[in-house]
């Protein structure tokens, strides 16, 4: 009896993974004219005319749920100094000019040997996470693990998480970009001689479109390329997007993170006579928070010096017209199923009028997830290597 359900639960999944197979795939976006779109195409002809379907991850919800699982399974074993990896962390700290402080996370490989594999010391690839999550997490150790034979990797975790307390009163949120803009200005300056890559995910990946978009920053001559993934257009949208799947689930979980930093730094926190003044309110709204919407509410605007949260989120959403200032090399990948971010808010049509920037969509592969096939393997590192390795040959730059 036990391997007849087996057996119909594998059939049930075999028969979905046929019948989605032909309906479920790749679009790639962009100016089909460059040499930029036409190279990336043609590298990826087999992968982008393939199925995004994956046999037992039918659909974004499993995709996410399932790197979510991991990231627990590598917290506990992290927790009992296992580490299935084939690299390691070398961690140093960066003081921002406000007095924050932000960790760096160098992927070290475990043997020596592999250090200068494939000259990868030439190539330097910064890597910022997504909203509250840092390098330890599963769906960015797995895509280092597949790119570190050919970039010396770096991951930069925002304030209060990973580790770092808060050394003020700024949290994670819109001014992520400022202290992106600062850091990347002293990454690109320290690697003067070498080649720049970056890949932002979901929350960072916002952030980091917004510093690229800014046209008050001055694009470093050696950044040669840039990739986000996953990441949010209007935060409102998306707030209101994820707090209707799956309960809220999502939301919830991010909220969880940023009342355990916001608790654990109040001390800190509540230095600031502005916020000080309301300190009860604030403590007890926070409390109360169940979605991130609800902390953004409660904290996040009135830290910032804001007058409302509809400020604060007229202020963080990316405009449309602001993708065409972008002037150097720029890969987005989205999945029309991703459970955190709504796909109707990305601006397709306008973005793929600018020629530095190619977008691909996908039906079917979560919020960072991106798996696929009969044995469901993650593509997402394929089409990221070839932009990279098209645009640094090429030398399309700013």
């Amino acid at each position: 009896m036990f391997w007849q359900i087996i057996s119909f639960i594998l059939l049930f999944f075999i028969i979905q993974y046929l019948y989605k197979r032909g309906k479920e795939k790749f679009t790639v976006h962009g100016v089909k004219t460059t040499t930029l779109y036409k190279e990336l195409y043609s590298t990826n002809e087999k992968l982008f005319n393939s199925s995004t379907t994956a046999l037992f991850f039918l659909g974004g919800n499993i995709q996410t749920i399932f790197i979510g699982t991991i990231d627990v399974i590598l917290d506990l074993l992290n927790k009992c100094g296992i580490n299935p990896y084939r690299f390691s962390y070398k961690r140093s700290i960066y003081e921002l000019k406000d007095g924050g402080k932000i960790a760096i996370d160098n992927a070290i490989f475990k043997k020596s040997e592999n250090i200068n594999k494939n000259g990868r010391l030439k190539r330097k690839l910064l890597i910022i996470p997504g909203y509250t999550s840092y390098a330890e997490d599963f769906y960015l150790k797995d895509i280092i693990s597949s790119l570190l034979d050919y970039y010396d990797i770096y991951v930069v975790t925002a304030r209060g998480f990973g580790g770092i307390d808060l050394f003020n009163h700024v949290m994670i949120s819109s001014y992520m970009e400022h202290d992106l803009a600062e850091y990347i200005e002293h990454f690109c300056d320290q690697f003067s001689h070498e080649k720049v890559f970056i890949i932002g995910f979901s929350f960072g990946g916002m952030m980091f479109s917004k510093y690229l978009c800014n046209t008050k920053n001055i694009m470093p001559k050696n950044l040669v390329s840039t990739c986000a993934i996953s990441y949010p257009i209007c935060i409102r949208e998306t707030a209101e997007y994820t707090e209707n799947i799956l309960g809220g689930l999502y939301s919830w979980a991010s909220c969880l993170n940023l009342r355990k930093c916001f608790f654990d730094n109040m001390e800190v926190i509540f230095k600031d006579p502005r916020l000080n003044k309301n300190k009860d309110e604030i403590i007890r709204d926070v409390t109360a928070s169940r979605w991130s919407s609800n902390f953004d509410n409660a904290f996040t605007y009135k830290a910032l010096g804001l007058e409302s949260i509809d400020q604060y989120y007229d202020d963080i959403k990316l405009q449309d017209k602001h993708f065409l200032n972008i002037k150097v090399p720029f890969i987005s990948i989205f999945a029309e199923d991703d459970p955190v971010v709504p796909i109707n808010s990305v601006p397709i049509e306008t973005m793929k009028k600018n020629k530095n920037i190619i977008v691909i969509t996908v039906t079917s592969g979560g919020h960072n997830a991106f798996y696929s096939g009969f044995i469901p393997r993650r593509w997402l590192m394929q089409p990221i290597k070839s932009f990279f390795e098209i645009t640094e040959e090429t030398s399309v730059i700013n």
